[in-house]
């Protein structure tokens, strides 16, 4: 297992990142990162099934779910940073080549730890009706987070990307793309549950949770949030009214 996971995941993914930090640096771009990351997951798991070959019906299953959440995802921030031109929480990283650098370190080591359920699959492990289930809530915040995403961009688009001004999925939730990410990934995890070692795999969800809620998630937006609209009575009022992620918890 662990031979793979360093063969398949650990050395491509480390190379992917690495040419995407020099390219980055080199050109002062953020056009590299958010692809990095989606082609990073689709490298790791895709090397395992046709390098190291882990080829079980649940190892297939957590490939496509992971291509499918990856290529929407990487095709969506790469649409958005080619509009944007920019990314703000790059502001202050971009022109050091350590702080710069300590992004793509911390962007490798989390895919790893993400997708390390991938490599604690059973081999023998065969499909049942519970990944079924996993497999269709996976859908199910699939789109969610695809509808949140969509509805973020034609807000912005349209001159009301405000926060109070946001509709749909944003007008009572103020982070619900990362709640489709990290119940996706929860899910992910609870495919992989056949065997003892892998429930050494719930680092993967927790992980997401925790970069998230405390790291490059939710603390970056909210700080420039703060920043740009602290003094305004309208996202007073919205922050108020709204949960930051899980409905009627947090």
């Amino acid at each position: 297992m662990w031979h793979a996971f360093i063969l398949t995941a650990v050395l491509p993914v480390v190379l992917i990142n690495l040419a995407g930090y020099i390219m980055g640096f080199k050109w002062r771009t953020d056009k590299f990162t958010d692809i990095s990351y989606s082609l990073s997951f689709l490298t790791a798991v895709w090397s395992g099934v046709i390098i190291g070959d882990l080829q079980s019906d649940v190892h297939m299953l957590y490939a496509v779910l992971v291509s499918l959440w990856a290529v929407r995802l990487g095709s969506f921030l790469l649409y958005r940073i080619l509009k944007m031109g920019r990314d703000e929480r790059f502001d202050d990283m971009r022109d050091g080549a350590w702080s710069f650098a300590k992004f793509w370190i911390l962007q490798t080591v989390s895919v790893l730890i993400i997708v390390c359920p991938f490599y604690l699959i059973d081999p023998d492990s065969s499909l049942t009706t519970l990944h079924g289930l996993w497999s269709g809530l996976f859908l199910g915040f699939w789109i969610w987070q695809a509808v949140a995403d969509t509805q973020k961009l034609r807000a912005k688009s349209s001159g009301k990307g405000a926060p109070w001004e946001l509709r749909g999925l944003w007008h009572k939730i103020r982070h619900p793309n990362y709640l489709g990410e990290i119940m996706m990934w929860t899910m992910l995890w609870l495919i992989t549950l056949s065997a003892p070692t892998s429930l050494l795999g719930i680092i993967s969800p927790l992980w997401i949770s925790v970069l998230l809620l405390f790291i490059s998630g939710i603390p970056l937006i909210e700080s420039a949030r703060t920043q740009q609209y602290g003094k305004v009575r309208e996202y007073q009022e919205y922050l108020s009214s709204s949960w930051r992620l899980f409905p009627y918890l947090y």
